[in-house]
């Protein structure tokens, strides 16, 4: 009698779990899932662990927010250069970012993004950055390098360009200078890139070079680059 209680009650709990989860909506969905989120309003240059570059505070089109410069005496490596977020450790979920730069001078088209899955040395890890002068650039091909994504130290731009052309790069819409909401969507081996207010991916990698590892947050950018950041959020999934 008993155990035949107890598996009725079983049932009846499961099925209003059940319910209960249906009926929760998609924007409860996303409450909880910013509820979960961490916000890092990068409003300081203090503590970040830097490689490479100098970090500050500086005015961008009306927006207070950090700035990125190389250090004049480097010479950026293949990897460019970093501004890790002390104490995060990243494996999958969303990073989130404002940021807006260019090209200092010349004909590069400015390269900055977020680097993710540091090692402790910030010497092996994965990144996406933007091209911005890329974005509305008068040659398609151009504008089909406009994002990127490559991993360190093995699978540079260069290497995944020359071997798997058009795979790890796509065309987005940019504007140099103007400010840009940049998101990434990690699960297990698969990226997701959104710029905007875009509905749909404009780049995906089925294939992390790292697989599935953790580690550290950081702000990247490359050679002949002005920066600015603001807003870093960060959730982690489980899963």
């Amino acid at each position: 009698m008993n155990n035949s209680y107890s598996l009725a009650r079983r049932k009846f709990l499961s099925a209003s779990a059940l319910a209960s989860m249906a009926a929760i909506s998609p924007f409860q969905i996303d409450l909880i899932a910013a509820e979960n989120s961490r916000l890092i309003p990068l409003d300081s240059p203090d503590h970040l662990i830097r490689k490479g570059c100098s970090a500050a505070m500086a005015e961008h089109r009306g927006r207070r927010a950090l700035q990125l410069s190389g250090l004049p005496a480097n010479t950026p490596g293949p990897g460019g250069e970093l501004a890790m977020i002390p104490g995060l450790v990243f494996k999958n979920g969303t990073i989130e970012v404002e940021l807006a730069g260019g090209p200092v001078a010349g004909p590069t088209p400015g390269f900055l993004g977020l680097a993710f899955h540091i090692d402790d040395e910030m010497k092996s890890f994965e990144h996406v950055y933007l091209r911005p002068k890329n974005g509305r650039h008068e040659n398609q091909l151009q504008r089909n390098h406009a994002c990127q994504y490559a991993s360190q130290p093995n699978f540079g731009w260069k290497k995944l360009r020359e071997e798997f052309p058009g795979v790890y790069e796509s065309y987005v819409d940019l504007e140099v200078d103007a400010w840009t909401q940049m998101r990434l969507e990690i699960h297990a081996m698969k990226l997701r890139l959104f710029v905007n207010d875009t509905v749909h991916p404009c780049l995906v990698v089925n294939d992390l070079k790292l697989g599935e590892v953790s580690g550290g947050i950081a702000l990247w950018i490359d050679t002949q680059t002005r920066a600015f950041f603001r807003n870093l959020r960060i959730a982690n999934s489980d899963s």
